[in-house]
């Protein structure tokens, strides 16, 4: 018998998932809790499962519905768990439905805040999808978006943009997409170029403030090579957003 037609059972050692959590993080999560291979608990849930299974391993494009109440079974929690929480079952219910172009994974992943999930009871680092509009935790300040995960909450502005932004796309949802790329190429162009000197006296201060720090989650998710950049110019880059956002 093969191990995705065998009858499953509770894992010793079971949690749930973290809200957007990618599948390989959480089987992986589950795997070191319990001593096995993140590739045999996947093996279990459905027959077309990749035996290179990574900690990025999100898509389901073969995987049958019968592998979220096989998940469920095996950790003990509520089916509507995994699914509201992992994105990768949502895309696979959506797909069941008739309806599998209307969820799609979202490329940017980054490494939940480290202080949150502690107090989840979570030691080492969850990878999980990126909302859109999310850069950085509001919570405990640090930057999200990048393997640092800088301190930001002594720059000024940082924490007041990330609460904006949250605002902005949700006021213009059909608009913030493609503003968005335009704000962000045009806060590059003034950056390399010393259009607007103000600015560049503003972000060199943000940059002097940031601390020179060694990649920490380098071997979980790639580094961004503009992540400094991105922290000195955020407040300007939500304030062009809203700009080029509002239709009016």
């Amino acid at each position: 018998m093969e191990p995705w037609d065998a009858p499953v059972r509770l894992l010793p050692v079971s949690f749930p998932p973290v809200h957007g959590e990618v599948l390989g993080s959480y089987l992986h999560r589950l795997a070191a809790a319990n001593r096995v291979n993140a590739a045999r608990i996947a093996q279990c849930l459905s027959p077309y499962s990749n035996p290179l299974f990574t900690k990025r391993t999100d898509a389901l494009r073969c995987w049958t519905p019968t592998a979220l109440p096989r998940l469920a079974t095996m950790t003990g929690v509520p089916m509507e768990t995994p699914q509201r929480s992992l994105p990768a079952f949502a895309r696979l219910a959506a797909r069941a439905d008739g309806a599998g172009e209307a969820v799609h994974a979202h490329s940017d992943l980054h490494v939940a805040c480290r202080h949150c999930i502690q107090r989840q009871g979570i030691a080492g680092p969850v990878l999980a999808h990126m909302a859109p509009a999310l850069r950085l935790c509001r919570k405990h300040a640090i930057w999200l978006d990048g393997a640092c995960h800088y301190r930001v909450g002594h720059l000024d502005g940082l924490v007041k943009a990330q609460r904006q932004r949250f605002g902005l796309a949700s006021r213009f949802p059909d608009t913030i997409d493609i503003a968005t790329k335009e704000a962000e190429k045009l806060i590059r162009s003034w950056l390399m170029t010393n259009y607007q000197p103000i600015l560049q006296e503003r972000w060199l201060t943000r940059a002097e403030q940031l601390p020179q720090e060694e990649a920490r989650y380098s071997n979980v998710i790639r580094a961004r090579y503009d992540e400094r950049e991105r922290i000195v110019t955020y407040p300007e880059f939500v304030t062009v957003l809203g700009l080029i956002a509002d239709p009016h």
